[in-house]
């Protein structure tokens, strides 16, 4: 009975029926499919510019880290500090001018290096009894205390690299802060390779809270640092929620995930973590989502309103649609897929005088237009990554960074900082010679002047592990070998060949000849 009924209705009542169930399921599943997108899509976009923040952060602390390695860099390249670590114990125990020279070198280290200002107490202690020290804390703090630490122990047993302890009670009772952070080197000879004493630093928990401060608008709950043994050697847990979670249990449970979301006592909370690539150490900020929660609620009265909507217009063009359906409405669906798959060439024609056929007329409009369009885009393309190119070819001048080093070459000697002075004098000299003709050849002599400062800065770089020599043999009666003419940069190839594939994954010392 009701099939007849509904067979009885008029074409226009059947496609109004028809179309008002077609709109209001979609209507439905979009609406549906909108939220659940757009609630993925706005967590995600706060998942990662949380994580862009936390790289910030990374970024900052492995710039502190790094001010930190550089400062024992400078001491094991000091040639005054060396010499003073290795005198007898007797000359040791002499305070003389190049004892001055030194503490004034360290004070000014103090004055003109940021890091400089969260370090509590500097040691300096040689194996022959020499006993430096600088910053606030030092004088009150006993060097033989910190002997039997773990970390002090740990970095003794190392080889020259950077040891760092975890967030421990300060050696000083009287001291500005209540911890401090160990780090410990040991004193290497660059090019003996031999441990002359130890380096200690013990550092102000303000170097790794500056690290983030500023840059999280809303107050994080917690902030750890792990190092590459997964470690916690640092945490900061200053926010308003701090005192109500343990937040370090969480932290096991985070492992491998670059951030996700909780919720502790009624509050969401995000959980980032990013691990440096250069110094392994793991950080993991943990903060409130106040905005993502508003957001949230925003997100669904939209989903209601536009659902809403949806069904609504639908509804209107439905009856619209069962009005004015028939041929030509099939012919310009079928130009339009032509139009999709990419046939601009055959025209739609339509004998129709009204909107129909005007659209029609414009479809055909569109079908040239974007034909054109196409064509100049692939065109403007084409041209904008010509541009780009030369643009990225005319960023750096050499000359203008020949010039730079040569200034820090004239800063260091006037600083007296003589090891950093001939780096840079080795480096300045490779990249004039690079900044020549390739093709040009030059004497064997000045070919192995080049070799001698790249070697120089090997030297320096994996500290004291290299060794370098070269033998001529000259015949009689015949032009010194020296002065005949190679290609520029012939033998520099086989000295870093023999560098990165035979000193350097072998363990110890080697010699290239």
């Amino acid at each position: 009975m009701r099939l007849v009924r509904l067979a009885s209705l008029s074409l226009k009542k059947k496609l109004l029926i028809a179309f008002m169930f077609i709109a209001f399921i979609p209507a439905a599943i979009n609406s549906m499919f909108y939220y659940i997108d757009s609630r993925r899509a706005l967590e995600a976009n706060v998942g990662e510019t949380y994580m862009i923040l936390l790289a910030h952060i990374l970024n900052n602390i492995e710039q502190q880290v790094e001010e930190v390695y550089q400062f024992t860099n400078w001491l094991y390249l000091e040639k005054d500090i060396v010499l003073l670590m290795e005198r007898s114990p007797e000359e040791a125990r002499r305070y003389d001018q190049q004892a001055i020279s030194v503490v004034e070198k360290i004070e000014s280290q103090f004055r003109f290096l940021p890091i400089m200002e969260h370090v509590s107490s500097f040691f300096l202690l040689g194996h022959n009894g020499l006993d430096i020290r600088y910053g606030p804390d030092s004088y009150r703090v006993d060097p033989s205390e910190l002997v039997n630490e773990d970390w002090f122990q740990k970095g003794s047993a190392s080889t020259g690299e950077l040891t760092w302890g975890g967030l421990t009670k300060h050696y000083s009772p009287r001291a500005t802060y209540e911890y401090v952070i160990p780090v410990y080197r040991n004193f290497v000879h660059i090019y003996r390779g031999s441990v002359l004493g130890s380096i200690v630093l013990l550092l102000n928990p303000t170097i790794f809270r500056q690290a983030y401060s500023g840059l999280v608008t809303e107050e994080p709950a917690a902030l750890f640092i792990h190092d590459a043994q997964d470690r916690l050697f640092f945490s900061d847990t200053t926010g308003p929620a701090a005192p109500e979670v343990n937040w370090a249990e969480l932290l096991p449970e985070s492992a491998g995930t670059p951030y996700f979301e909780i919720s502790q006592n009624g509050h969401s909370y995000l959980v980032v973590q990013s691990v440096s690539d250069r110094t392994r150490f793991r950080v993991t900020l943990i903060t409130r989502l106040n905005e993502l929660q508003r957001q949230r609620q925003v997100l669904t009265m939209t989903t209601v309103l536009v659902a809403a909507g949806t069904i609504l217009l639908c509804s209107a063009f439905s009856v619209f649609l069962s009005q004015n359906l028939g041929k030509p409405i099939w012919q310009l669906m079928e130009m339009v897929d032509r139009i999709a798959a990419g046939n601009f060439e055959q025209q739609i024609f339509l004998r129709h005088r009204d909107e129909i056929g005007a659209l029609g007329a414009s479809i055909n409009r569109m079908a040239q237009q974007i034909e054109r369009l196409m064509a100049e885009r692939v065109k403007a393309e084409q041209e904008m990554r010509e541009a780009e190119i030369k643009l990225l070819q005319s960023q750096i001048n050499p000359h203008f960074l020949y010039n730079t080093l040569n200034s820090i070459k004239w800063m260091a000697a006037l600083q007296g900082a003589d090891g950093i002075r001939e780096m840079v004098s080795c480096l300045g000299r490779l990249l004039r010679a690079v900044m020549g003709n390739v093709n040009e050849k030059i004497t064997i002599r000045e070919e192995l002047d080049l070799l001698n400062d790249y070697v120089h800065i090997q030297k320096v770089r994996y500290r004291g592990k290299i060794a370098f020599r070269y033998e001529i043999t000259d015949s009689a009666g015949k032009p010194p070998v020296e002065e005949c003419l190679i290609p520029k940069f012939t033998l520099q190839p086989l000295v870093e060949n023999a560098i990165f594939h035979g000193i350097e994954p072998k363990e110890g010392s080697g010699t290239i000849v």
